[in-house]
């Protein structure tokens, strides 16, 4: 609802919107629901909307294997704004800060537990923090977690936060009446304009090109050595010796690396 609600306004602003949900897969069958794209009717039919939904196929972090490469493909397509909405995640959990301009944690209200707050993660890696329903019975503690996360903030921006140059905001909102996410449009431009200034945000995209790079030289890595011929006839005996206790993992898997080395050496 709240994804939708800020979509429709830019929408209204003349600009062109993707959304790329994301949800988790099964760990027993590998299925992936994918239906937040239902709750979006408004931006669904809109002619310059797009959804596309996305499974995370297990992988961790909150986001699908290639959301980089979605979000590439939907600039290259002509959007002007990507949103990204991701799995639930926790504190470690933070992999969009990887991918994204201007990261937004979304909370309800009963979520505004200070010591939480204080945890690094990302609670501290986020550029804005909306606590979201604030409305009706919710509205006081919606407040009162929103002061909550403030301390919490300053806590750990005391501590030395990673953008001297930008003060992450706490705000309410609510999607179903509508209040609070002209606050949200602002501040997300506001960030927009400000990181473009300091160069941050040329910066920032440099150097989530280079994460990626790692990160998808590793996985091709991981399936040249599972895909190998020598290293899968050892892994099977390797697996009987772990079944019975006579070596360590960290044994087994030195002697697959140096199985796969030595043929590439």
């Amino acid at each position: 609802t709240f994804i939708e609600s800020v979509g429709m306004r830019f929408l209204k602003q003349g600009k062109k919107v993707a959304v790329i949900a994301v949800d988790p897969s099964s760990h027993l069958s590998g299925g992936s629901i994918l239906g937040d794209k239902t709750r979006m009717d408004g931006l669904s039919m809109a002619k310059d909307a797009y959804i596309r939904p996305c499974a995370t196929g297990g992988h961790l972090g909150g986001l699908a294997q290639h959301t980089d490469d979605v979000v590439s493909l939907m600039e290259a397509a002509g959007y002007d704004v990507v949103i990204i909405e991701t799995v639930g995640v926790g504190q470690s959990e933070i992999l969009v800060t990887e991918v994204a301009d201007f990261c937004i944690l979304l909370l309800p209200p009963a979520g505004g537990d200070e010591l939480q707050g204080i945890k690094r993660g990302i609670v501290e890696t986020a550029d804005l923090v909306v606590i979201n329903k604030a409305d009706g019975n919710l509205l006081n503690v919606a407040k009162r977690a929103q002061a909550e996360y403030r301390m919490a903030l300053m806590v750990a921006r005391g501590a030395g936060g990673p953008r001297q140059w930008w003060t992450t905001q706490v705000v309410t909102a609510s999607a179903r009446e509508e209040t609070g996410l002209e606050d949200v449009l602002q501040i997300t431009k506001q960030f927009w304009e400000n990181a473009s200034a300091q160069g941050e945000l040329a910066r920032r995209r440099g150097e989530q090109r280079a994460r990626w790079m790692w990160r998808k030289a590793e996985e091709d890595i991981v399936r040249f050595l599972r895909n190998d011929p020598k290293v899968k006839t050892l892994a099977l005996d390797l697996q009987q010796a772990l079944a019975q206790g006579e070596m360590t993992s960290r044994s087994a898997a030195e002697k697959l690396v140096d199985v796969f080395r030595e043929q590439h050496d």
